[in-house]
């Protein structure tokens, strides 16, 4: 029933004054590896999406009353962040019009079944 036993003043004592020296040298070890890790910065991955992987998407799309990422990869067979990223190729070229952007699901369909506004 009872739980745990409460530290007594000189154990709390005892590991306050270790804590302190662990942080110290820390922040002496810390400030030392930010200058070298700070000089260094890797640029953003950006999938690299193949011109003719886009083409063949493209034919697919036209086929399609709705398209999701989901149902583009697999049709094309490919990884639904590649499937995100064409999408979004193909809605700045304006071949298809995006019908509702969600952050998880966007969902597209193809210029020419689209209602106009």
């Amino acid at each position: 029933m009872g739980g745990k036993k409460k530290p007594t003043l000189s154990q709390l004592e005892k590991r306050l004054g270790k804590l302190r020296e662990e942080s110290a040298k820390k922040s002496k070890k810390k400030k030392r590896t930010k200058a070298t890790t700070t000089a260094i910065t890797l640029p953003k991955i950006i999938p690299l999406v193949n011109p003719d992987l886009i083409k063949l998407a493209e034919s697919e799309v036209r086929k399609m009353k709705c398209i999701t990422p989901y149902s583009l990869a697999t049709k094309l067979n490919i990884k639904i962040s590649l499937a995100k990223a064409i999408l979004k190729t193909l809605s700045s070229e304006g071949i298809i019009v995006p019908v509702n952007l969600n952050h998880r699901v966007p969902i597209y369909t193809p210029k020419n079944l689209a209602q106009p506004k």
